[in-house]
């Protein structure tokens, strides 16, 4: 007989049973409250919220930095054309 979850659905035959797990881990999750589930819960949350954020502000630097180094290799572009515009027409 298959095994099911608790909605019924049935379960894969490759996942682990809960005997087939450390003792240490079986002992953990046994002494598990439900308070203890949510709180763990909340701490998951918590953390993909952070490494969101983080990857936003990564980039939110990159593209401050690389606008920056855009400008100045443009203002330098500038100046360039603005030299050799200046010894063709014999101003400078």
């Amino acid at each position: 007989m298959p095994r099911r979850n608790i909605a019924g659905a049935k379960l894969p035959d490759n996942e682990p049973k809960f005997s087939e797990l450390p003792i240490e881990t079986q002992r953990f999750l046994r002494d598990l409250r439900p308070e203890d589930i949510g709180l763990l819960s909340e701490g998951m949350r918590l953390a993909k919220a952070t490494l969101t954020i983080g990857k936003f502000f990564k980039w939110t630097l990159v593209t401050i930095l690389g606008a920056f180094v855009g400008m100045a290799m443009l203002g330098d572009s500038i100046v360039k054309v603005k030299d050799q515009f200046s010894k063709l027409m014999g101003w400078g």
